[in-house]
């Protein structure tokens, strides 16, 4: 069996790089199984994986590093059960330090279990060039600190969503990643397609785990600051069409479209740092769609957002503006008929939880405004993620 560990921040790609990666393995004949992570409970991330077709197990209520024995025990399990060829392991978008409390732990306890892959650290290619340029991110200093250090113990670095990059962004980034990183492996990609998925998963097979590599030098103090800084929320939401004879069965769609163009919209004009926005949206009908939002699709060219704010503009670099922002989302989610849909959401953002909460509240009621729909909020929380405590770290 292979096992591939695959970090990364919130919004670098992890989720749909992994399922791609998949989707290649089982086209071979291969079996294989996916161990997904969140501070959270409710995890989008999961849910996409099981709509996806693939086999899927959950560690929630913290990072691996400090659920590691509740992430030995569902590995075992999804090994026992399925027999994998390979399983992915998908950290927390906001985790770091993993080589030395959970990839060293797995060789020494689970040595059994066969060959791992070189441990992937996953970053969005318009949000690293932002930052090997020198410009500032939208995020405090602390949340930065993570971003770096999850870097800097990577085996492998995905320059991911290189698609997104303008002409001549992918050679500058190349050759100041060259001189972040002189000689670390590093490979650019676009996960959300079947070549870049392909061209990864060659890397993971072809290249070796480094051994003897000394733990990654790491401020807790500054780690866990961070990850105090960002806000989380979990939430499931019913939207319902009672139009009767006078619905198409589209409002659904649009009521759901509404919402999360109102919530990333309260983000923008609150100035808030935005490190990802998912959704999966589930209908009776058996139509699954995940849409996202992330750090990188609010980047505006060339420029440095106002201190401790994320830019106010569009996503995705199609201009200002909430007409651009409904573009973008409408491209995610299309045209679907239902009386009934389910949705279930992560936000993280850097901001106080209960503005979170507030924005979401916000955004169910312009939804629940619309003519013929009621919108029923279900299973809410909202937090900040505790202090990181490894249960293991082998130095």
């Amino acid at each position: 069996m292979r096992t591939y560990f695959v970090g990364g921040f919130l919004g670098s790609g992890k989720t749909t790089s992994i399922a791609g990666a998949c989707r290649i393995l089982m086209d071979s004949g291969k079996r294989v199984a996916v161990v997904t992570n969140d501070q959270g409970k409710l995890q989008v991330d999961g849910l996409f994986m099981r709509a996806s077709g693939l086999s899927s197990v959950e560690v929630g209520g913290g990072c691996f590093c400090c659920r590691y024995d509740d992430f030995d025990a569902k590995l075992a399990g999804l090994v026992e059960r399925e027999s994998p060829d390979a399983v992915f392991a998908e950290s927390v978008g906001s985790c770091a330090d993993i080589v030395a409390t959970v990839v060293r732990p797995f060789e020494a306890f689970r040595a059994r279990y066969g060959t791992r892959s070189v441990f992937t650290v996953m970053a969005d290619s318009r949000l690293l060039l932002a930052r090997l340029s020198g410009r500032r991110l939208p995020f405090s200093e602390d949340v930065v600190y993570i971003f770096d250090r999850q870097l800097e113990e990577a085996e492998l670095i995905g320059l991911n969503k290189r698609d997104l990059l303008k002409p001549g962004e992918l050679e500058a980034l190349e050759e100041l990643a060259d001189r972040a990183w002189p000689g670390k492996r590093r490979l650019a990609m676009s996960g959300s397609t079947a070549e870049g998925a392909a061209s990864w998963l060659a890397a993971l097979e072809s290249a070796s785990p480094e051994a003897g590599r000394p733990a990654l030098e790491i401020d807790y103090q500054r780690y866990g600051s961070g990850e105090r800084e960002l806000a989380w929320l979990d939430e499931r939401l019913l939207f319902e069409d009672s139009g009767g004879l006078s619905s198409d069965g589209s409002r659904c769609r649009d009521a759901i479209l509404a919402f999360v163009e109102r919530l990333a919209l309260g983000f923008l004009d609150a100035g808030l740092a935005i490190g990802h926005l998912k959704l999966q949206v589930s209908s009776p009908g058996g139509f699954e769609r995940k849409i996202g939002l992330g750090s990188g699709d609010f980047l505006e060219d060339g420029k440095d957002p106002p201190a401790g704010a994320n830019e106010k503009t569009g996503a995705a670099k199609a201009g200002a503006g909430a007409a651009a922002l409904a573009a973008f989302l409408g491209a995610q989610l299309p045209p679907f008929t239902c009386r009934r849909a389910e949705v279930s959401l992560n936000a993280r953002v850097q901001c106080p939880p209960e503005e979170l909460a507030a924005l979401a509240a916000a955004a169910a009621a312009v939804a629940r405004g619309m003519s013929g729909i009621t919108v029923r909020e279900e299973d809410r929380s909202v937090f900040r993620p505790g202090f990181p405590e490894p249960t293991h770290r082998m130095a």
